[in-house]
């Protein structure tokens, strides 16, 4: 066991209280804005509501392992099967139930890494890493999308606890439990590939080679057990779903893939993705857990011979070559750095536990913690300002009387996908209210335009505007995010 400073010593009791009402405070805090406009749009989140809101109709009277799920192969069905569980549960709003499918996941998964960090550190590290993860900016603004990501991690950090748990002992009880965590992963996102980042944990295991050999056995009959349920319930299922994403990669130069595995381990120090999206923006964490993580990974690089910092490293880093590898991107997306959080919270919690004075320590969370709230509520918006399509979703739902319309006016060429909005409007109380995107040099009819609202984006279009003399109508430019 490794041990924390002296200086900042709680009982259990206490810990097991400050992480409950902290999980309860972070909870709030996600449900905070949850169906906003400000989070109405992505891009490709919104098919995920209409096959949870099927699965209601349905009575919940489909085979949950069905391979098939929204964007094909893509995503299986469990996934909807746990949004639609939401879905249900809030049938007066849909809408909200749906988001928070998501964000409610933060309550396990935080208890999942506070117990996964008990096994080989100590109550006060894994306190502090489980509460840190409670309010990382990037998870609470990014799992107000309704994706798959949240129950992909939950699944990710129940499995780093399995596997540690199993690997301190030759129980085969606890074998089995991880060959049930590692199948039902299986069926969420990127789970395949937990069992090649979980291994460094079973290693110790390997000093009885006969009952490890027994029990490994037992934990891979379960997993593909389960696994092949989801292959025999599934007609005409096709691999290409799962390696598609591999193999058609956006890059040809396989030094790509080294160059990403450098970028995932650096990512809690510099933004590697594709400019900012997914309502979050930066590096994994701020500037202050940045150095803190830096700290632990000194740390446990000098006392690598321990096992539990060699373990913890290890399988960091086979997460990072992991993702790396079976990235198709050439750069890294958000949609898989968050799951490097845990690993990094745990490096900050090892960094933090060498400062000797707990008013320091206690200064410094609360610090990390009140810039993440305001970040996440605040900052971010501040910095990337918002998307075209949930700029518009504002406009539909401010525009008064109800009858009036919204017209977009876009600058020749150019088009923009307003089937989108059509979908969702109804989501925010503006399924009354027309909307529609033409092209400016179109010929309008000037009694059909008198009272609605014309938007444009481009400073071109405003000399398309001001020559429609007969429209007294309103004009306004809005400002999306680049």
């Amino acid at each position: 066991m490794v041990s924390i400073k002296k200086s900042f010593s709680l009982n259990p009791f206490t810990f097991f209280s400050l992480l409950g009402l902290a999980s309860i405070v972070s909870l709030v805090l996600m449900s905070h804005n949850l169906t906003s406009w400000k989070f109405a749009f992505v891009g490709d989140e919104w098919p995920f509501i209409d096959l949870a809101q099927h699965i209601v109709r349905q009575d919940f009277k489909i085979n949950p392992f069905n391979l098939y799920g929204v964007h094909g192969g893509e995503n299986r069905l469990l996934g909807s099967f746990w949004q639609a569980v939401f879905v249900y549960v809030f049938a007066d709003n849909p809408h909200f139930g749906w988001r928070f499918s998501g964000i409610f996941l933060i309550l396990p998964m935080t208890w999942g890494l506070y117990y996964f960090a008990k096994e080989y550190f100590s109550e006060k590290q894994a306190f502090i890493a489980s509460l840190l993860l409670l309010f990382s900016a990037h998870l609470m603004n990014f799992f107000k999308i309704p994706y798959m990501q949240p129950l992909g991690m939950t699944f990710f950090i129940f499995s780093l606890w399995s596997a540690a748990w199993a690997g301190k002992s030759f129980e085969l009880k606890r074998y089995l439990l991880l060959g049930v965590v590692l199948g039902l992963s299986f069926y969420v996102y990127i789970g395949p590939l937990y069992l090649l980042i979980v291994w460094p944990y079973l290693l110790p295991s390997i000093t009885k080679p006969k009952r490890a050999l027994v029990n490994l056995c037992a934990m891979i009959m379960v997993y593909a057990a389960i696994v092949s349920i989801g292959f025999m319930t599934t007609p005409n299922y096709s691999m290409e779903n799962i390696s598609k994403k591999t193999v058609m990669r956006e890059f040809s130069d396989n030094w790509q893939i080294v160059k990403n595995v450098f970028h995932f381990a650096l990512s809690y120090f510099k933004n590697y993705g594709y400019g900012a999206n997914h309502f979050v923006a930066g590096p994994l964490v701020d500037t202050t857990s940045g150095a803190l993580i830096l700290g632990g990974m000194l740390i446990s690089l000098i006392q690598i011979r321990m096992r539990p910092y060699l373990f913890l490293f290890l399988a960091y880093l086979s997460a990072c070559t992991v993702f790396a590898i079976t990235s198709p991107y050439a750069y890294v997306p958000v949609t898989r750095s968050i799951f490097l959080l845990p690993f990094g919270f745990m490096f900050l919690a090892i960094g933090i536990s060498h400062i000797n004075s707990r008013y320091i320590v206690g200064t410094i969370l609360a610090l990390i913690i009140l810039t993440n709230i305001y970040h996440s509520h605040i900052g971010v918006f501040n910095d990337l300002g918002h998307n075209a399509t949930t700029l518009i979703i504002k406009r539909l739902q401010e525009i008064r009387p109800p009858q009036r319309g919204i017209i977009l006016i876009l600058k020749p060429g150019s088009h923009f996908n307003y089937s989108n909005i059509t979908a969702i409007k109804k989501y925010y109380g503006a399924s009354e209210v027309h909307f529609e995107a033409v092209q400016a040099h179109i010929s309008l009819d000037c009694s059909y335009l008198a009272d609605k609202l014309l938007i444009y984006f481009d400073p071109e279009v405003k000399q398309y505007v001001s020559t429609i003399r007969c429209v007294e109508a309103q004009t306004e430019r809005i400002y999306p995010l680049h």
